[in-house]
């Protein structure tokens, strides 16, 4: 997942997300904003593909940190933690 190669960092998350063990939440947080995962000041897709799957099933004490990211500059990342934090407050109803 630290791999230079955005491919082999690509391919790493999408076994990752299979494996889903209780490692990989914290480890896609701690990835999301390496310097490594943009280029050029852009978001890389590979956040995007570690957004999605921490959108999946968010845990409640992650609210704050999908919050942050609603003002993220990449609008894919908006969306996902925009639907993070609509499936966080339907459970709350």
């Amino acid at each position: 997942i630290q791999d230079k190669a955005l491919v082999v960092r690509s391919a790493a998350i999408e076994v990752l997300k299979v494996v889903d063990s209780e490692k990989v939440r914290p480890l896609f947080w701690q990835e999301l904003d390496k310097p490594y995962n943009f280029r050029g000041g852009q978001s890389l897709w590979v956040r995007s593909m570690m957004l999605e799957y921490l959108a999946l099933k968010p845990e409640l004490q992650e609210r704050q940190k999908f919050e942050r990211l609603l003002t993220d500059a990449d609008r894919k990342i908006q969306r996902h933690a925009s639907r993070a934090i609509s499936r966080l407050s339907s459970r709350l109803r």
